[in-house]
C-alpha cells in the first residue's frame, strides 16, 4: 500500500513540478487528441538518456528508450521497447505506456526559445500516463517496472507531435517523469523506482513530497 500512495502523490506532485513558472493547465482535452500519435515523445526525448535512481539505497539507474509504436486498435496504447542499466548490468525490457490522461498547458509568457518558435506551435499538452516495463527473463534477478509517467508534449498548426523541450533553459526542467516500482518475477523483492529526462525526478518530484503530508 505505502508503493501505491506514493507513486499517486508523487504523480500529483510532478505534475505541478513539471510545470515552469510561466505555465499552468487548462482545460482536459483527452478526447480531443487521443488519436493523434504521442511516440515522439518518448521516443524522440532529446536526453536520449534518463536518469534515476532505484531502492532505499537510491542505486543510480539510467533508462533509454529504443522504440515506441502506436497500438492500431487503441490510440491510448503504446508498445515501447528499451534498455536499463543499474550496477553496470543492462536488461533489456519491453511494456506499454497506457494514456490516461491529456491535458492543456497554457503558457503566460513568451518563450525564448529560437528553434522552438521556428516550428511555430499551435497548443501545449501535458499526459498523464501509466506504464508496465517487462524486462527479459532469465538474466540475473529479473522482473518489471510499473507506475506513472508525466510528459509534457506540443503539436505544431500541421498537427505534428513534438517533445516540448522549449523551456529547458529554466531552472530545474525535466520532462518525462517516471514514478513507481520495480518488483521481481518470483514476488517477493519491490523497489521504489524512479527516473526522468535531464533531471533526477527525486530531487525535482520527491524532495517536494517531503514537505507535504501523505
Amino acid at each position: 500500500m505505502l508503493f501505491f500512495v506514493y507513486t499517486i502523490h508523487a504523480q500529483e506532485v510532478c505534475v505541478r513540478s513539471i510545470l515552469n513558472s510561466h505555465q499552468k493547465l487548462g482545460n482536459y482535452i483527452v478526447s480531443d487528441y487521443l488519436d493523434f500519435d504521442f511516440s515522439p515523445v518518448w521516443k524522440n526525448a532529446k536526453a536520449q538518456v534518463s536518469i534515476g535512481a532505484i531502492g532505499e539505497n537510491q542505486d543510480p539507474i539510467s533508462f533509454q528508450i529504443i522504440n515506441v509504436i502506436k497500438n492500431g486498435n487503441d490510440p491510448s496504447d503504446y508498445m515501447v521497447f528499451g534498455q536499463t542499466t543499474v550496477k553496470g548490468i543492462k536488461s533489456e525490457f519491453s511494456g506499454r505506456i497506457i494514456i490516461q490522461n491529456i491535458q492543456e498547458i497554457i503558457n503566460t509568457a513568451k518563450i525564448d526559445n529560437i528553434e522552438y518558435a521556428l516550428l511555430a506551435p499551435r497548443i501545449h499538452g501535458l499526459i498523464e500516463a501509466h506504464y508496465v516495463f517487462n524486462e527479459r527473463r532469465g538474466k540475473g534477478q529479473s522482473g518489471f517496472f510499473s507506475g506513472k509517467l508525466v510528459s509534457k508534449w506540443f503539436m505544431t498548426h500541421n498537427d505534428t507531435v513534438y517533445y516540448d523541450d522549449s523551456d529547458k533553459k529554466e531552472e530545474g526542467y525535466f520532462n518525462n517523469a517516471y514514478l513507481g516500482i520495480w518488483k521481481n518475477y518470483l514476488g517477493n523483492d519491490q523497489k521504489i523506482a524512479y527516473w526522468s529526462d535531464f533531471s533526477n525526478p527525486y530531487y525535482e518530484c520527491s524532495s517536494q513530497m517531503a514537505k507535504t503530508s501523505f
